[in-house]
């Protein structure tokens, strides 16, 4: 190009850089009158139409984004000269000529990383891949704003060859880029993965996020070799030299870098985002409160900067010093304090989906309850952690505790058990209680007068009963009214007669807060939240998104005054249950954890041993999947992070092409097939409760309602003529029910098994002679078979523990998953109209045993299972303290 040449509206400039995708001049747009830089594409690359064919569709879409953190690409356009990219210019070095000089201090090495992760953050939102992230690709203008360069350019541009000089940054791109098992990227950037020629996600970025940190930190490059074998080999083999990086390195950076480094990339760090949320607050976990604590007064007005490691050595003041209880309303004057508490040694918090076992503080402030799972045993139990004690204490007989909450005095922590109910535990041990019967709970309270508040069932009214135990009496009418599925997460307020709870909307319905009484009359609407609120020092605390948020509320007339404040963001949100994880005491302290339950997950075949042999569709929110007869689709549902409710798409496997079958405001879910492939069966709770409706795949219609009762239906699975269906119904004075019924409507609903316990999950044979179902009965879930429709006889299947069951083809071969999510098979041998079960024998783990629908299932060969790998943030390391926050706020 020479000086003023114009191509189109462009007046080219001085030359600014050159490489394997083209040269790079500094030019004027004479339209918009800016400056710009284009990257003028080598004459081979112009000349191949395919290949420009689809550089132009990845232009269009890396054009979409638009963040202060990205280089933005203006335009994609041709002449007869030339074919180029309009770019934004971006003034300054890049990073890789600013480590030329050393590293750079810890402080500013993190803030050039959280500029990048924000970056990353909002193209990795739109399903961008950045694929070859490296100091040459940052840039820091004059003003310290970092610039991402070459968005996704690896991938749309896919002919780099391998460059010449330092072997550690040669490409090793080819003409075949594209191709499944190609390798794109940098090679000292690249992830193992990346290395070993795999399909990339977004965790690529993330570990060459992690390889341009630590570059930053020590000045040199991570992987580098003699050639660019020896540093793939490197990335593959080698282990980072932590004890490189600068001494006075926070811990929260340093857990950053190892969450972003780890060769496999499962174990890595699975969203940028949250990488982005730890750099903001680089301090926060150089403290972890492991110990008793001790107060230490701050200078008025000063506000700690994270967890502060030194006071915990304090030990002037013993905490039951200042820590007192009182029954006023009034807020007393505390030091400010913001601790981190761990999670107990070998286990971890458990915050599953819909039994999840949150942190509760107690009233005094002293102790908070939780639930964890040990890693040796995966056994979850209750904990209690003592604020001026030690480590915390696990709670016998507390058996997959949930929801957790305090008596008024704090002597007692109340829970729900799924399989014997709502039940109560002195602080410091000893035999539990059984109050009474709750099957799948949703929250309780305790009020001064020894009353328990609780919701019994997920799509339940509040019930109340005696701490002591007893008949337990509905006290709210969720079946008396539209749009709402269920009362839940009550809170008593001080009276001991008023209480908040949630009714979660559904159809559209917003959900709300409202007032109730024990005393009865209507309740009263406080306000329109998708979660739990807690009322606590004159204050209602309450999630906006996932920002938690303080606003003063009078008791006299249960109205909010003024307006709210933020104290803490970025709050976990546990959308299943409706509730936001955070918990106060009376007198001035907050617990909560950060961070996101759930961030993405992917779909891949999985082999009979559990090997993932190649993965299918893109990351998206998957719920459950249920393959077509043919096994050429699946039906996936996919949560909508806005609503919190599941839809129902279709995935064509072989094209990984997406088509969305609902698009109702409330939840479906449960999908089944037709025999024929041509439609599927689901539920929907449209009308306040689940019902069973039918929609044809591709049609135009409307989903059709073809079983409603009146009452919540879960459905199981259709016959292998088409005729049957069967169901699970909520018995009045029992567990899940199990029936069956004609699809056409010709015959009465047929009772087929009931317990006091749970029965479900059923599924025919695949010759509709057998159906195999679980149930409680035997206190242990089990897996059973009995002959259809006959149901003779039963033989129970599992001999631990047993849940979803899945029929290989031939009939001869039943594979079930256990309680704690290993999949097991035994052989089923016909003699004289029974089958003779083997022992069961394991196959391999998977962590996907849910009610709501099974995250894995076999394929027609019998030799496959389509898996929901749930790529869940790894369970928090510890949960927030936050002492003395009332009188932290400011009040605008």
């Amino acid at each position: 190009m020479k000086p003023n040449q114009m191509l189109a509206h462009y007046r080219v400039g001085e030359k600014i850089g050159a490489g394997g995708m083209g040269e790079v001049y500094r030019a004027t747009d004479t339209v918009l009158g800016r400056e710009v830089a284009l990257k003028i594409l080598p004459p081979e690359f112009a000349a191949d139409t395919d290949r420009m064919a689809r550089f132009q569709r990845e232009a269009k879409v890396l054009a979409s984004l638009n963040h202060p953190n990205i280089a933005a690409i203006y335009g994609f356009e041709s002449t007869d000269d030339c074919t180029f990219l309009a770019m934004e210019l971006v003034e300054g070095d890049d990073l890789s000529e600013v480590l030329k000089s050393g590293p750079l201090s810890w402080e500013e090495a993190v803030d050039v990383a959280r500029q990048i992760a924000e970056g990353l953050e909002e193209a990795h939102e739109k399903g961008i891949i950045h694929r070859d992230l490296k100091p040459a690709n940052v840039k820091r203008t004059a003003d310290g704003k970092v610039k991402v360069l070459d968005f996704g350019l690896a991938r749309a541009f896919s002919g780099e060859t391998a460059g010449e000089g330092d072997p550690s940054s040669a490409a090793t791109m080819t003409a075949a880029m594209t191709q499944t098992g190609t390798v794109l990227g940098t090679a000292a950037y690249m992830s193992p993965e990346q290395a070993r020629g795999k399909d990339l996600d977004r965790r690529a970025d993330i570990w060459a996020f992690g390889v341009v940190l630590f570059e930053m930190l020590t000045g040199k490059q991570l992987f580098a070799g003699e050639t660019a074998s020896d540093t793939l080999a490197g990335i593959l083999k080698t282990e980072p030299d932590w004890n490189t990086l600068p001494d006075g390195l926070p811990f929260q950076v340093e857990r950053v870098l190892r969450r972003c480094l780890s060769k496999e990339a499962r174990q890595r760090l699975r969203d940028i985002g949250e990488a982005r949320v730890r750099l903001e607050d680089p301090t926060a976990e150089s403290g972890m409160f492991s110990g008793p604590m001790e107060a230490v007064h701050l200078p008025e007005g000063r506000r700690p900067l994270g967890f502060i490691p030194w006071i915990l050595l304090a030990a002037s003041l013993a905490f039951a010093g200042w820590m007192t209880f009182g029954r006023s309303e009034a807020t007393v004057e505390r030091p400010y304090l913001h601790l981190a508490i761990p999670a107990p040694t070998d286990a971890q918090f458990e915050i599953g989906g819909s039994y999840p076992g949150l942190p509760a503080i107690s009233p005094d402030g002293r102790h908070i309850a939780f639930s964890a799972q040990a890693e040796s045993d995966n056994t979850i139990q209750l904990y209690v952690r003592s604020i001026d004690t030690g480590d915390a204490v696990a709670l016998d007989g507390t058996h997959d505790a949930q929801y957790p909450f305090w008596s008024p005095d704090g002597q007692w922590i109340g829970f729900f058990d799924r399989k014997e109910g709502l039940k109560k535990i002195m602080v410091g041990g000893g035999p539990s209680q059984t109050v009474c019967d709750a099957v799948n709970a949703k929250g309780g309270s305790w009020n001064e007068d020894g009353q328990i508040i609780f919701t019994p069932e997920y799509n339940a009214s509040l019930y109340v009963v005696s701490a002591l135990g007893g008949q337990a009496k509905q006290i709210t009418d969720v079946t008396a009214e539209d749009g709402f599925d269920s009362h839940r997460h009550p809170q008593f307020l001080p009276d001991g007669r008023h209480f908040l709870y949630l009714a979660r909307g559904t159809g559209g319905q917003d959900s709300e807060i409202r007032l109730g009484s024990l005393d009865g009359g209507d309740p009263k609407v406080v306000m329109r939240s998708v979660t739990n609120v807690e009322y606590a020092n004159g204050y209602l605390l309450y999630l906006n998104q996932r920002t938690l948020m303080a606003q003063v509320f009078d008791l006299d007339t249960a109205e909010l005054v003024g307006q709210p404040v933020p104290v803490a963001d970025d709050i976990m949100l546990i959308m299943g249950a409706a509730k936001g994880v955070f918990s106060a005491s009376r007198e001035g302290s907050l617990v909560f954890m950060r961070g996101k339950r759930q961030l993405e997950s992917s779909l891949s075949w999985l082999d009979r041993t559990g090997r993932e042999i190649a993965p299918v569709g893109d990351l998206g929110d998957y719920g459950t999947v249920k393959l077509s007869p043919d096994n050429k689709r699946a039906a996936l549902t996919v949560i909508d992070r806005q609503a919190g409710t599941q839809d129902l798409w279709v995935l064509e496997i072989a094209r990984n092409f997406r088509t969305r079958l609902t698009n109702h405001p409330a939840e479906e879910t449960y999908p089944v097939w037709s025999p024929d492939g041509r439609a599927l069966y689901f539920v929907s709770d449209r009308n306040g409760f689940y019902e069973v409706f039918r929609r044809n795949i591709g049609g135009t219609g409307e989903a059709e309602k073809i079983l409603a009762l009146d009452t919540a239906t879960l459905l199981w699975d259709i016959s292998p003529d088409g005729r049957t269906l069967l169901y699970s119904i909520v018995g009045e004075e029992t567990g899940l029910d199990l029936y069956s019924i004609d699809v056409d409507g010709s015959s009465e609903p047929r009772l087929l098994r009931r317990t006091p316990m749970d029965d479900g999950v059923a599924f025919f044979s695949p010759d509709g002679n057998w159906i195999s179902f679980w149930s409680q009965e035997a206190g242990e879930g089990q897996v059973y078979l009995t002959p259809w429709p006959g149901l003779d006889h039963i033989s129970q299947v599992s001999t631990t523990t047993g849940t979803w069951s899945f029929w290989h083809p031939n009939g001869r071969e039943l594979l079930f998953q256990e309680e704690g999510g290993g999949m097991m098979t035994v052989t089923l041998t016909p003699a004289d109209g029974y089958l003779d079960i083997s022992a069961p024998v394991p196959l391999f783990d998977h962590a996907g045993v849910q009610l709501e629908g099974n995250w894995l299932d076999l394929a027609a060969d019998g030799e496959r299972f389509l898996a929901v790998n749930s790529y869940e943030s790894d369970p928090p390391t510890h949960c927030d303290l936050v002492i003395g926050w009332p009188g932290r706020l400011q009040q605008p």
